[in-house]
């Protein structure tokens, strides 16, 4: 079922067979056509009619959401708007087209920020895309105004009335879409025991997140960023690895080093996919580390000097520095602890 979403001047509804008069009037346009990916010219009462029937069709075959929109104080319908999903990639693609005779009033751009909300809240996908005529700019600036983030111009892709024309690109991971707003609150956060199969990704997801370090202390032997798959596998086999989740989606690791006689654990390694850092994760990481380890009377980890958000984010969280470990003329690591 189409679902009804709604925003301060609009309502996003499924079409009804009694819109299809109106909808046929607006898509006939020339204007509208010569700007639209799909659209058909001439756009008779026929094609309208067919096209609503399918929609619930579209829906439950392909998860493909069709929206009349509409002005809700006035009852008056002004366009389309669509999520089409790839589902093999969790990703959907935004398509809209507004009636000539409402452009400019901002329809497009509201209507559109409601489809991107509905599709990472309710679908979960991890990105979503819009594509434009590049001879229709007004169109990417609606993506634009949403958040989205300009990806980049395929040129001659698509072959339309006798030429090829350039398509624009946007694009919004679900990362920067928790970063909007008040989206944090959408978060789905995972913690889960790590297998060998995740070393692979964690591999690419170590050396994004440990980039910076290279700058810091050169292209060491000892940066994270350089550590082998082996040593991941192994690490994964013999010690308490975890992986951590965002939506499902592999972002993260954490190696926790346990002694059982002190009561204490050690954080050997904790790292998150740069695209998810600053939205909290860190601390909810922690908060879930202390719930899996409830005996744990002291935890300790040890940070490189230069890296001092990490120093900041640690105190924040009661850890204190109580001493200094100089490997050599590079590189020094600042040994924390915090004691419940």
């Amino acid at each position: 079922m189409i679902p009804v979403l709604k925003s301060q001047r609009l309502s996003l509804r499924p079409f009804r067979p009694s819109d299809a008069p109106l909808v046929a009037q607006m898509a006939s346009d020339y204007d509208l056509y010569r700007t639209t990916l799909n659209l058909p010219h001439p756009y008779t009462l026929s094609d309208a009619q067919v096209w609503i029937a399918l929609h619930e069709k579209h829906l439950h075959e392909k998860g493909f959401y069709t929206w009349a929109i509409e002005v809700t104080d006035t009852g008056t319908l002004v366009g389309c708007l669509s999520i089409g999903q790839n589902l093999t990639q969790h990703d959907a693609e935004v398509g809209y087209w507004i009636g000539k005779a409402y452009w400019n009033n901002g329809y497009g751009t509201e209507g559109t920020m409601l489809a991107i909300d509905f599709a990472f809240k309710a679908l979960a996908v991890n990105k979503v895309i819009g594509r434009y005529f590049a001879v229709n700019p007004a169109s990417g600036k609606i993506m634009a105004k949403c958040g989205m983030i300009f990806e980049g111009v395929l040129k001659e892709s698509i072959y339309k009335d006798g030429t090829f024309h350039d398509l624009g690109y946007y694009g919004l991971l679900r990362s920067q879409w928790l970063a909007l707003h008040d989206h944090r609150k959408h978060i789905k956060f995972d913690i889960k025991k790590a297998n060998v199969h995740d070393a692979t990704a964690l591999q690419y997801i170590e050396q994004k997140a440990f980039e910076e370090d290279i700058i810091r202390y050169g292209n060491r032997s000892d940066c994270p960023t350089n550590e082998s798959l082996e040593s991941i596998l192994l690490k994964i086999q013999t010690h308490d690895y975890y992986t951590l989740y965002e939506n499902d989606k592999l972002i993260g690791a954490v190696d926790v080093r346990t002694n059982e006689m002190e009561n204490a654990c050690h954080l050997a390694r904790i790292y998150i996919d740069p695209r998810y850092q600053n939205l909290g994760l860190g601390k909810m990481t922690m908060h879930m580390l202390e719930t899996l380890y409830p005996s744990a009377s002291t935890w300790s980890l040890d940070i490189p000097f230069k890296n001092l958000r990490n120093h900041h984010f640690y105190e924040s969280l009661g850890f204190k520095h109580v001493g200094t470990k100089v490997l050599d003329e590079v590189l020094s690591l600042y040994d924390y602890i915090k004691v419940n």
